[in-house]
């Protein structure tokens, strides 16, 4: 009944909506059923007259995503490099409004040393989504090596965003938060204030031999040695191989 009255009513509106749910229905089957080229087909337009609908654009870019991310995992997992960014480069060409292809480029920048080039993939996904804190926050992460004062700005909009929203709604990154702000003080020079927040960044993820090497690399460089040694030590018990751990203690031992 309440469907007769509704095309009754308002007819023309209503055939829009079925319309639109039944496509939408059927580009989120083909997405949990893994056609992720034909949901993202289907996607695109819904979520332009979706008046930028979040979950949707979520979706979309999951779509996206996955179409490519087993082809390129799998090219960068058998040592062929140059074929994997080539096929991120040709999907972000493609997608040019899709931020998780300079988020995967951004990083692999940063391993070669294009500290300019990752600052620049930062500053677009950040344009393309600068309204999501996930995106902001691993933009900064990487973006912070060619453009720290950019980073920074992405990190400010991340705990403004926070700060606005219902503090039990989940954010995955949200105990990274510490870490990145160390980074990002380390950058700025204020390395007294960064090195608190990398013992705080150690004391909340005690197992975390990434955050132990950065703390321990403050800590040498602003000559505490002696603390430097027990984190290198208390990581190297549970990594006793880990390399950058090992480079570290071996700055240590002439002091």
């Amino acid at each position: 009944m309440a469907a007769v009255v509704r095309y009754l009513t308002n007819p023309r509106r209503s055939w829009q909506e079925d319309r639109y749910e039944a496509r939408l229905s059927g580009a989120r089957r083909r997405l949990r059923n893994g056609d992720y080229a034909e949901a993202a087909r289907r996607l695109a337009p819904l979520y332009a007259v979706s008046g930028r609908d979040p979950m949707l654009r979520w979706e979309l870019s999951s779509a996206r995503w996955l179409m490519v991310q087993d082809r390129i995992e799998q090219l960068w997992d058998d040592g062929d490099e140059a074929a994997a960014v080539a096929l991120a480069e040709t999907a972000a060409t493609a997608f040019p409004d899709e931020p998780e292809f300079p988020l995967w480029l951004g990083p692999v920048a940063v391993v070669h040393e294009r500290f300019e080039d990752a600052a620049a993939y930062a500053s677009l996904a950040a344009r393309l989504a600068p309204d999501n804190p996930t995106t902001l926050f691993r933009a900064a992460s990487f973006g912070r090596w060619g453009d720290v004062s950019h980073a920074r700005s992405c990190l400010e909009t991340v705990k403004d965003i926070l700060g606005s929203r219902d503090p039990d709604e989940p954010f995955a990154l949200l105990d990274d938060l510490p870490h990145l702000e160390a980074q990002l003080l380390w950058g700025e020079g204020d390395h007294a204030t960064a090195v608190m927040l990398f013992r705080h960044a150690c004391a909340n993820s005690p197992g975390d031999h990434y955050l132990a090497a950065d703390l321990a690399q403050a800590l040498i460089t602003t000559g505490e040695h002696d603390e430097a040694r027990g984190v290198i030590d208390d990581a190297l018990r549970a990594f006793p191989s880990e390399p950058r751990l090992l480079d570290l203690r071996a700055r240590t031992a002439g002091y």
